[in-house]
């Protein structure tokens, strides 16, 4: 009697193509992480020219698909056709940025682009709004274009689950509400002799260039501080170079606030972690995120926090005391709040309602949907 053959490992493919080393470049890590424990097979499709690590069981394909119509393309005939020519069998698809694509199998769509679903309307005359106006009016379609009725969706938060399920009518038992993970990395022996020095009060943003994240009002409040006051120790430390924001450098320097902004560029997570402890203050006035990851780790470390009053910052935030909630556009209001910081001190309140961070869904719950 031949002894029975091992059951060969299913195959599952998962598209990433768009990702970019921002948020969604940490969500794709932490896929890939979480992947290499899993029992199944992965062919991975992947950006260009970004650093990965992978476990044995998972193939990295990278691709060149950032642009809108590469993307389009890939995802309504390019993929299968990549897939046939390759002769692969696989059982699942996993999207995990945003959009169904042409293929014959269940999908899983991991959706954490807001703008559709966010209650902001976009000017496209208006210089700087039109790629979000396209985003908000047409993205929609290609995050839906090929649904199907075994079609499941990942959300980061319940605002997105209500948004998805009140305004585009997806059957809430086909929505996953799934937290990111957060995994703060070991610093004790890291050097912070520059960071912790006393010499400056430190605003940290730790945010990319994008003109809804709404770093305009922290220079705009900076502006309205030093016609009250000397500012000159007060340093306001964004994760982006100058260059790739010229409307706000150009603001900055209008405003002559160039000494008050520390351009840091985008950092390692581990530098990011110390740039977090060191910080007097986190600011996030941003007011469209799916979840707001930011505001999670600073909370994690008990830092003072200011952000914008939204939705999905009062529930990642639930209960935290030392957060302070203001109204996004308001710089005279985030003038004051930041003043009133300056005056008394960096630290929040202790007490029984400071936030701890405790996931009530993670990663494990992401990869029981493929069973």
């Amino acid at each position: 009697m031949q002894p029975e053959k091992p059951a060969q490992k299913q195959t599952i493919v998962v598209s990433a193509t768009s990702i970019d080393n921002s948020g969604g470049g940490t969500i794709l890590r932490q896929f890939l992480k979480w992947a290499a424990k899993d029992k199944h097979d992965f062919l991975c499709f992947v950006p260009m020219g970004m650093k990965l690590e992978a476990g044995d069981n998972i193939r990295l394909v990278p691709i060149d698909k950032k642009s809108w119509l590469a993307r389009i393309l890939w995802d309504s005939w390019q993929l299968k056709l990549w897939l046939e020519n390759n002769q692969i069998t696989y059982h699942k698809f996993i999207s995990l940025q945003d959009t169904t694509v042409n293929i014959d199998v269940d999908q899983i769509i991991y959706l954490h682009q807001p703008l559709p679903f966010a209650g902001v309307r976009w000017n496209p005359f208006a210089r700087g709004e039109f790629k979000f106006f396209l985003y908000q009016k047409f993205f929609a379609y290609f995050i839906f274009r090929y649904l199907r009725a075994s079609t499941q969706f990942v959300v980061q938060t319940r605002w997105m689950s209500e948004a998805l399920s009140e305004k585009h009518a997806i059957d809430p038992a086909r929505i996953s509400v799934i937290q990111p993970e957060i995994t703060l990395p070991d610093t004790a022996n890291a050097d912070v002799s520059m960071d912790a020095s006393d010499e400056f009060f430190r605003l940290l943003y730790p945010a990319t260039p994008i003109v809804y994240k709404n770093h305009r009002v922290l220079v705009e409040a900076l502006h309205i501080l030093s016609s009250r006051k000397n500012i000159s120790a007060v340093r306001l430390e964004l994760t982006l170079k100058a260059q790739d924001y010229p409307e706000l450098a150009l603001l900055v320097k209008k405003l002559g606030l160039e000494d008050n902004i520390n351009y840091l560029g985008v950092l390692p997570y581990e530098e990011l972690i110390i740039k977090y402890k060191a910080a007097d203050l986190v600011v996030f006035p941003s007011y469209i995120e799916t979840f707001g990851l930011p505001l999670a780790e600073a909370a994690s470390l008990g830092k003072r926090i200011i952000c914008s009053d939204t939705e999905f910052a009062r529930e990642v935030l639930n209960n935290y005391a030392g957060a302070e909630y203001l109204g996004a556009k308001n710089a005279l209001a985030w003038a004051n709040a930041i003043e009133a910081v300056l005056k008394s001190g960096s630290r929040p309140t202790r007490g029984e309602t400071d936030f701890q961070y405790q996931q009530t869904s993670g990663w494990n719950d992401f990869f029981k949907l493929l069973e």
